[in-house]
């Protein structure tokens, strides 16, 4: 947690063959000081972690190293006023631990749009109908409208180019549609906001 030029906590690799270790990073205090926890290594090779003190308020950092260039980011200040910087994630000793767990890049529904496909629709925000026109016509396909929650709202065969559905005593929010036929599958999102 201490050590280093500053004072400030160093981030060491330990070479078991050799018993030795090697510093890479000294801190400073405004680019974070103090270190706690355990370092993450991300798929990238990047290893993030945080501080428990120094950075423009005084309350910690989040910052990456690569261990490839050798090189220190600090990627954000963490802020008291907002309940994210010192004594958040402390121990009753006061050491500080951090966790950082790595999201998959796809995480949520992606906007698929085929080019021969196009999906509008109107208005968005919806206040008492949404109107969906479809580009090019396919035979029984399957709208399923969802809530924020994963809630089935709405589940309808569109029998046509162009289908209005009322929204008029929907809760006000976002909404997740998929459009689903034999061959492709579209989806995206709307607002209903009254």
């Amino acid at each position: 947690m201490y050590g280093g030029v500053y004072n400030d906590g160093v981030i060491f690799q330990f070479d078991i063959s050799s018993n030795t270790i090697h510093k890479l990073y000294d801190f400073n205090y405004l680019n974070g000081a103090y270190p706690g926890g355990s370092l993450f290594q991300a798929s990238n090779g990047k290893l993030y972690g945080m501080t428990g003190a120094g950075g423009l308020d005084s309350a910690g950092v989040i910052f990456s190293y690569d261990i490839s260039t050798s090189t220190y980011t600090k990627l954000r200040d963490l802020n008291r006023a907002i309940g994210d910087g010192a004594n958040n994630g402390k121990d009753s000793i006061g050491y500080q631990h951090s966790a950082f767990i790595e999201l998959p890049a796809n995480v949520g529904i992606s906007e698929y749009s085929h080019p021969a496909t196009t999906i509008f629709l109107s208005p968005n925000p919806a206040t008492t109908t949404l109107t969906i026109s479809i580009s090019s016509f396919t035979a029984n396909r399957q709208l399923i409208i969802t809530d924020v929650l994963g809630r089935e709202i709405e589940r309808a065969t569109i029998t046509n180019n162009q289908s209005t559905i009322n929204v008029a005593n929907w809760n006000n929010g976002v909404y997740f549609y998929q459009l689903i036929d034999d061959k492709e599958t579209k989806a995206g999102k709307f607002v209903v906001s009254h």
